[in-house]
């Protein structure tokens, strides 16, 4: 899982993003594809909602909807690009799966 700590961080790196990169006594932002990418994306967005969704957790609500909610259709999911990994990792799993089992650890 993410740390609050990690969150801070990702979230104060959005909203130093949203500052004007022309102001010279600041340092140079990341110019990458993937940061201006990142800059246009968000761009709309005002900063009380930025902080919001960090704040309020929603950027997990994919996770527990998909944990929770939609129904587990497992012959449909597959690991790499041509399902090449999906054999290993469901086995990883079910070992794992198995450990935890055996180790007394009460699931309540």
């Amino acid at each position: 899982l993410i740390s609050n700590t990690e969150i801070f961080s990702a979230s104060k790196a959005l909203m130093l993003s949203r500052e004007d990169p022309t102001d010279a006594s600041r340092t140079a932002p990341c110019t990458s594809p993937s940061a201006e990418w990142l800059r246009q994306q968000i761009s709309n967005v005002s900063d009380e909602d930025l902080s919001n969704f960090f704040n309020w957790h929603v950027y997990t609500l994919p996770f527990a909807y998909k944990l929770f909610v939609e129904k587990n259709q497992y012959d449909q999911e597959y690991f790499g690009i041509n399902g090449e990994y999906t054999q290993e990792i469901n086995c990883i799993h079910q070992q794992a799966e198995e450990f935890w089992s055996d180790s007394g650890v009460d699931d309540e």
